[in-house]
């Protein structure tokens, strides 16, 4: 089963909960994540999104509902999923490469990383999950 096929029977939206927002804003990052080219820095902009994702997350002060537990663990794993990509590529581009230089950098990679497990604790215990 993937990822995106799995579906949380509580869905109900608030018309004053800050969480829709934040949840879109790690979203656009994740996005651009996984376009991003192989053998190029990340932007510091994006980065420094995901750096205050978890926060946001986390000060806000209602509980989260399993359905946005559960679309905080898929972000978080597809973020992860994202990093490991954007390694393997850059392992690929150093070693075709007679520079050795590594455009995304190792602690790059550590953030990302960092960011997936911040927001995976977010997501604490999803129900329903296999």
């Amino acid at each position: 089963m993937r990822i995106a096929e799995i579906s949380s029977p509580d869905l109900r939206p608030s018309l004053h909960d800050p969480r829709p927002h934040a949840l879109s804003q790690i979203q656009l990052s994740l996005e651009e994540l996984e376009r991003h080219p192989p053998g190029t820095p990340v932007r510091p902009p994006r980065a420094a999104d995901l750096r205050h994702s978890p926060t946001q997350l986390s000060s806000i002060a209602t509980p989260f509902s399993n359905s946005d537990k559960l679309q905080v663990w898929k972000l978080s794993y597809r973020l992860w999923n994202s990093c490991v990509d954007l390694s393997n590529a850059a392992a690929v581009h150093s070693s075709s490469s007679d520079s050795g230089h590594r455009n995304i950098s190792d602690e790059q990679h550590a953030f990302i990383r960092h960011v997936a497990a911040d927001l995976l604790v977010l997501a604490a215990d999803v129900s329903g999950m296999p």
